[in-house]
């Protein structure tokens, strides 16, 4: 999962091994996607829900512990 800001033509990881996997790390680096397709902020911009598709879950990144769960 990467963050892009068009206005400094910057790209940063957020979160992911970059390698495809299921993993739930306790940290956003050391969890893994497989195929991540669809991003969605919570009601209070707190929870970022991730559709990791190849994977066929939902998981769940808080933005604020930086950490991962289902």
């Amino acid at each position: 999962i990467k963050v892009v800001d068009p206005k400094t033509k910057q790209c940063r990881v957020l979160a992911g091994t970059g390698k495809a996997g299921n993993g739930l790390g306790p940290s956003f680096l050391d969890s893994s996607f497989n195929e991540p397709g669809g991003l969605c902020l919570g009601e209070g911009g707190k929870l970022l829900y991730v559709a990791d598709t190849n994977n066929h879950c939902i998981k769940v990144l808080d933005l604020e512990t930086k950490t991962v769960s289902l």
